[in-house]
């Protein structure tokens, strides 16, 4: 092995993904931790995301969207990145 980059990966285009049903290896999220429901903050919605990560990671792998509803329409990130400790895309990534 010469590089630790695999030349040889498939490119997907999320569009393509997002038009396809939720299986065993692909999974929609409306949000990371903001009830669209109840209109708030809910933590344990974060859970659920973790749970699915760690259901791919102990099989064979998958594709997880977060912004993206079970009826395939694109919610965005939005709620998530202001919902957050600093308000904003940045406080997203660091929580």
């Amino acid at each position: 092995m010469n590089s630790l980059i695999d030349n040889e990966l498939i490119k997907i285009n999320i569009e393509d993904l997002i038009k396809k049903d939720e299986d065993m290896n692909l999974e929609f999220k409306s949000t990371y931790t903001w009830n669209v429901q109840e209109n708030g903050i809910d933590k344990d919605l974060k859970f659920n995301v973790l749970k699915t990560v760690v259901g791919f990671m102990n099989s064979n792998g998958g594709t997880l969207i977060i912004g993206v509803d079970d009826d395939h329409r694109v919610i965005g990130m939005e709620l998530d990145y202001t919902s957050n400790w600093k308000g904003n895309k940045d406080g997203f990534v660091l929580d």
